[in-house]
Formats: structure tokens, sequence, C-alpha cells
């Protein structure tokens, strides 16, 4: 997944403190990514000031935020894709942030504006002392078994991503993940399940959420009812079915899928 690579040494913990010329700098856009031929810039390579906010170390390099727009060399935020061994997790990572920023400017309370912690990575409304901290959105993803034929589910948004995924959705408020399993389950395919258990987790920052991968296996009828808002299609994936395309393994749904494949799961 994208998030496994070695060495890895991240640390996240907000610092007040200054870029030097040898430290990286995100710029990021309306959905896009500054960078010089694909290589995320150090300071030096800018050829010009920008003001910017410490984001975190990784192998004990430093990555900072810029608050200036640039005028080029911009890209698709999706290109996070293609690289491996890091860059695409620090890119996803480091817009996550980049979006929490962007979203909070005034206090949600009175409306003043918000001010940067000098401590923690926070807001603080200087007016009646509300504090914001970053936001993360835990949603789970669903790999359903069909025991009766070794089969499991694989479902294709209508819209977005083109490949085909597995159930997944956002936790709501007051649910533990296995209630968000079961009401997503039986939401978008209509299918009652058991043997519900916990897989794994990554970080995607693209959507500012942490996903959850859990396993189950279908109860009773496997008639599939699907929900037609959203999905356009769901249907049950063979072990050695390699011509459906599905979710890349930079992501825990391919990871999962995989690992069905190669009858790990």
């Amino acid at each position: 997944m994208i998030q496994d690579f070695k060495p890895k040494k991240y640390e996240p913990l907000y610092k007040n403190i200054k870029p030097c010329n040898d430290d990286y700098i995100l710029c990021f856009k309306n959905g896009l990514v500054y960078l010089i031929n694909d290589e995320i810039p150090k300071i030096s390579d800018l050829k010009r000031e920008v003001s910017s906010r410490y984001l975190f170390s990784l192998n004990d390099k430093k990555y900072f935020m810029s608050l200036n727009e640039l005028d080029s060399q911009y890209q698709d935020i999706n290109i996070y894709r293609r690289f491996f061994g890091g860059k695409g997790y620090i890119i996803m990572t480091a817009y996550h942030m980049y979006l929490w920023y962007r979203r909070n400017n005034y206090c949600g309370v009175c409306g003043k504006a918000l001010v940067h912690s000098e401590h923690e990575r926070a807001f603080i409304c200087p007016c009646c002392n509300m504090l914001y901290f970053p936001k993360i959105s835990p949603f789970v993803i669903v790999l359903i078994k069909n025991t009766k034929d070794d089969t499991i589910v694989v479902t294709k948004y209508k819209k977005g991503y083109s490949r085909f995924a597995l159930v997944a959705g956002f936790i709501e408020i007051g649910e533990t993940p296995e209630e968000a399993v079961i009401r997503e389950v039986k939401e978008e395919v209509g299918l009652d399940i058991c043997n519900i258990k916990y897989y794994g987790s990554q970080p995607w920052g693209i959507s500012g959420g942490l996903a959850l991968g859990y396993t189950c296996e279908i109860k009773g009828d496997s008639k599939i009812t699907l929900e037609e808002d959203e999905l356009s299609i769901a249907k049950f994936l063979r072990r050695d079915d390699n011509e459906t395309e599905v979710s890349d393994e930079m992501s825990l749904t391919g990871t999962m899928i995989k690992d069905f494949r190669l009858g790990k799961i």
C-alpha cells in the first residue's frame, strides 16, 4: 500500500519553524500539485521567496506547505498514484493537511478570523477561544465473501473512479466500525452478513480519511440488490478472474482484492 515503504520515520507533530534551502516544499492549487520534473521541489528550486508552514518530517527530511500560489508546472493531484517509495505518500499526506488549512479560515461559532497556534497544529479563535484541530474522516472498506462459490462482491461507481472496488462508506456519528460495515453492505448491495473481521487500515489523505478494512461473509440469500444512486454495477468476482480491472495495490481496496486472489483471505 502507499504507506508501506522502508525506511519510514514519519514525524507528524507540528513545529513552529522556518524552512532552510534544502527543505522540501509542497504547493497545491485547486486539485493540482506543483512538481519539477515529477519531483517535489526544495525551497532552493523555487527561485523565489514564498511564505510557508511546516507540515511534517519523513526520514529526517522536513516538508513545508507553500502559502503562495506559483505560476506553472502544476499537475493533477492524482499523479500521486504513479509514485512509490514514499513520494506518493508525501503528496497525499501533505494534501490532506492542505485541505484542512484551506477550509479553516474563520471561526464557525463567531465568524472571526482564526490564527494558528504557535505550539500545535490547531487554529484558535482570538475572540471566543474556540480551538480547531485537523479533521480525519474514518470510513470502512468491506470485502464480502460468498462462501457458497468462493467469490467476493465488487462494485463500480456511476461517477468518478472507473475501476471495480469493494463496498465502502463513511462511519456515521455514534457507530462502531463494525456497525458501519453491516449498514453499508445492506445499503449498497442489500446483503446480510456475518463473521466480520478486521483486516487493516490506511491513511487516505486525498479524501481526508482513514480507511479501515474488514472482511465478512454473506449470511443467507446471496442475491444482490444494488443501490442505484451511487453504484452502476455489482457482481461476484472469482479468485481466478484477472480480467476485471480493480483498484491498484497502492490502495487498501486493491491489496485486499489481491490477497483474495492469492488465497490469503
